[in-house]
């Protein structure tokens, strides 16, 4: 028999089969959870394969449960960060469907470009859900050129970020 902790898990992914959790939260919080205690290594080889072969099962497509699970370590590393600052946030596991996986996706990357007082402002918006989808999307379009349509995508690629001592993504930024 399993551990208790495994026993919650089961349950709660249980609960998502079922579909009484189906917000993205909650969902990326569990994905946490299975990677973090190594409870996919029941029947899988990897963290990786594990998702994929459940997805279905969950009743989400394998890129779904991806962005909910890498916007619900985003959440967890604002939450921190503005914490630190006084700054409450719900957490993860309590929070509505409003603002979505989008939202937090937009805003890491605006972190990476934008200037600090856009950003702090964009943060405190982004969990009180008073920001809007397309105002961050046009706000990350804005930005965007500072980092010469650099990407962070692939494995163990370090993100691009903004380098003040850039006169030319300075004078970018400043655009």
């Amino acid at each position: 028999m399993g551990s208790q902790q495994d026993q919650q898990i089961t349950k709660a992914l249980a609960a998502v089969q079922r579909g009484d959790i189906h917000a993205w939260g909650p969902i990326g919080q569990l994905l946490s959870r299975v990677e973090r205690t190594g409870y996919w290594r029941r029947d899988a080889q990897s963290f990786t394969e594990w998702l994929t072969t459940h997805a279905p099962t969950l009743g989400y497509n394998e890129s779904s449960l991806w962005r909910y699970l890498g916007a619900s370590r985003l959440y967890e590393q604002l939450r921190a960060r503005l914490a630190g600052d006084k700054i409450a946030c719900l957490p993860l596991d309590q929070l509505s469907v409003r603002g979505g996986p989008e939202n937090l996706e937009l805003l890491a990357k605006l972190t990476r470009a934008a200037p600090p007082d856009v950003v702090r402002d964009l943060e405190q918006r982004v969990v009180m859900g008073t920001v809007t989808r397309t105002e961050l999307r046009n706000t990350w379009l804005a930005f965007r050129p500072v980092l010469w349509g650099q990407t962070a995508r692939g494995r163990g690629v370090r993100p691009p970020h903004f380098n003040p001592a850039d006169d030319q993504q300075v004078q970018s930024q400043l655009e």
